[in-house]
């Protein structure tokens, strides 16, 4: 009899229960707009809470007003906080007009600690060794990524049309792609073996998923990564560069700063510039090597020589340093005389010259 509208106390019949007429208990046309009592004791007209817990959005109605049928629940906004009393601040739990939107709640809430679950064993992960185990610790995470608790109710559920799972986020994902894609390039012995292939694959889906979803710094890092794993595995082809250095100048030229990884997307774009170079270098030290009808054969080492920031030059006759001139790619002094190199010269014995030469034979 606590709630009577004829008994109850004086201080119940001045409590307001209509926030928008702001009429009082004792005021409350109750055949018309009954209360609602919660939980925690405070009551009001079920306008007002209709209103304060958002329930049209559950639920559809005719133009007078009357629910007729549920509606699909696809917004997070909605419960992205838990409904509290107006007065005490209580959270709303347990009042059955309002199930459909406290269920839905939970559960969104149940998603996100979900989340914030995987995000721990992603931190951990990336800190332990790539082998066989962290591949299955990473799928393992993978899995939860891609049945948390809302899909799980779902298929319970039959696949209900009334609840549409969002994906998670994309972050997550990136982030198990990349890591699974580690791993695997750990484990790869050579180019085309199996955990090459798999590390391929993951290291794509990390960047299809950041392009998809806009995440432009980590599809930065995803297209490095990737970049990176091609250059060290293949010898740079026109066809490797032509899926590479599209990955690096969208990087260099993005609106968004990054200059960590744009700086190391420069850095491999000159390492591929450099590979091509070595190709055009090898074509020349093959031709330099038999110069003025003479062939140098294998005492090439006496021939070439470096300039003190590595650039080969080349030395005819006997090779030995008779003049001083400047290298043409830096301008540093080069040469010598009396057969003498300059101190900040040395031989390309074991230079880049010399690797192509051996190479080649």
């Amino acid at each position: 009899m606590r709630y009577c509208q004829e008994c109850c106390d004086a201080s119940l019949k001045k409590h307001v229960v209509d926030m928008i007429s702001l009429a009082s208990y004792e005021e409350q046309a109750l055949d018309e707009d009954p209360i609602l009592i919660l939980p925690c004791g405070h009551f009001y007209a079920c306008s007002t809470l209709d209103g304060h817990m958002d329930l049209a959005s559950a639920y559809e109605s005719d133009k007078y007003g009357n629910f007729v049928g549920i509606t699909t629940f696809t917004s997070d906004e909605k419960t992205s906080k838990p409904k509290a009393c107006i007065d005490c601040r209580c959270v709303i739990q347990n009042v059955k007009r309002y199930g459909r939107i406290l269920r839905f709640a939970e559960l969104r809430s149940l998603e996100r600690k979900h989340l914030m679950s995987i995000g721990r064993s992603l931190d951990i992960a990336s800190k332990q060794a790539r082998d066989g185990r962290s591949v299955a610790n990473l799928k393992h995470i993978l899995g939860k990524l891609q049945k948390g608790p809302m899909h799980r109710v779902y298929e319970a559920c039959g696949g209900s049309a009334q609840v549409e799972v969002n994906p998670a986020p994309p972050g997550p994902y990136i982030r198990t792609y990349q890591l699974l894609g580690e791993s695997y390039q750990k484990m790869t012995a050579s180019a085309g073996d199996e955990n090459y292939l798999l590390a391929l694959k993951y290291l794509e889906l990390a960047v299809d998923k950041a392009t998809e979803s806009e995440s432009h710094k980590s599809g930065a890092q995803s297209r490095l990564m990737l970049s990176s794993f091609l250059l060290n595995y293949s010898t740079v082809t026109d066809a490797l560069k032509e899926e590479i250095i599209p990955m690096l100048d969208w990087i260099i030229n993005h609106h968004v700063t990054f200059n960590d990884l744009k700086a190391e997307a420069n850095r491999l774009k000159e390492k591929v510039k450099a590979a091509d170079n070595t190709k055009i270098l090898s074509e020349v030290v093959r031709a330099m090597n038999k110069v003025d009808g003479y062939d140098y054969g294998g005492s090439w080492s006496s021939h070439w020589h470096e300039c003190p920031n590595g650039h080969p030059y080349f030395i005819g006759n006997c090779g030995g340093a008779m003049e001083e001139g400047i290298c043409l790619e830096c301008g540093e002094a080069v040469g010598g005389s009396g057969h003498r190199l300059l101190a900040s010269n040395r031989s390309n014995v074991g230079g880049i010259v010399g690797e192509i030469l051996r190479r080649d034979g």
